[in-house]
């Protein structure tokens, strides 16, 4: 009898250390959402550029250790379902540049990856409201990817709502000197003709929409699930459960980490 509870004990012991010197894995039922924008080949010059050797030895990492990248209908299949596959991730690119297409988009296809794009509107070719200084794809690239692949989705990154406004505040946010009214018409109609756009160009129905930013407010929130955008995207540090809000999406900002950083988020 004496024995076996030393045994047990001895077990238990035994267990305990081996937890110590093997880390966590990435849980079941949690998905990580990664947002990234720019791509260059050499050194970044901002806080929104990854180089692409980065990139892919960050995709090298997630398909050697067995990551489920989920599609924007993998999400949410597997968010109605109620539970995540362990180690998902999400791979969301914001802005729309060329550079994604450019750069980005031969590793996927080699990866077999998905990816969410959500292209500014505004800026893209043929629609450009301002001087631009990066490239931006447009929907025949869009189009071409999906052709090919089968393995991007679109949403919106509103229509031209990517600026700072009054006293350095985003545009999506009510400014100083705006009435209510005024706000809600603004958003409403930035936000339906981006999507309008985009369902009209890529014949298919828009669900997705990342705020500029990161930032929303709880009106626009509302205005955009009328409109249809039922999956909203924003900024953070956690990871996405299926008890989580469709509304309150968070990201975790890839652009400027190292690799090790990029290992730690899991």
């Amino acid at each position: 009898m004496k024995k076996t509870k030393k045994l047990v004990v001895f077990l238990g012991l035994l267990l305990i250390m081996l937890f110590q010197f093997f880390p966590e894995e990435v849980k079941a039922n949690e998905v990580y959402i990664l947002c990234y924008h720019h791509f260059v080949e050499d050194k970044p010059e901002g806080n929104s550029e990854t180089t692409l050797a980065e990139f892919k030895k960050q995709m090298e990492y997630l398909k050697e250790n067995n990551f489920e990248v989920l599609s924007l209908q993998d999400f949410l299949f597997y968010y109605e379902k109620g539970t995540f596959p362990e180690k998902s991730v999400m791979l969301t690119f914001d802005d729309g540049y060329l550079s994604f297409f450019n750069k980005v988009f031969p590793v996927l296809q080699k990866y077999d990856f998905p990816a969410v794009v959500f292209p500014i509107v505004s800026h893209m070719p043929g629609l450009q409201r301002t001087v631009l200084f990066s490239d931006k794809m447009s929907f025949n690239h869009i189009r071409y990817m999906n052709n090919e692949s089968g393995l991007i989705d679109v949403g919106s990154h509103s229509y031209d709502l990517h600026y700072y406004k009054e006293n350095n505040t985003p545009a999506i946010t009510q400014q100083p000197s705006e009435s209510l009214k005024d706000y809600e018409c603004r958003i409403r109609r930035d936000l339906a003709t981006s999507r309008n756009l985009i369902e009209m160009q890529m014949d298919t129905e828009v669900i997705a929409i990342a705020w500029p930013y990161g930032v929303t407010t709880e009106k626009a929130q509302e205005i955009a699930k009328d409109l249809g955008f039922k999956v909203q995207f924003e900024l953070g540090n956690t990871p996405f459960t299926p008890e989580d809000n469709l509304l309150d999406i968070p990201r975790f900002l890839v652009d400027t980490i190292d690799f090790d950083e990029f290992v730690d988020f899991f």
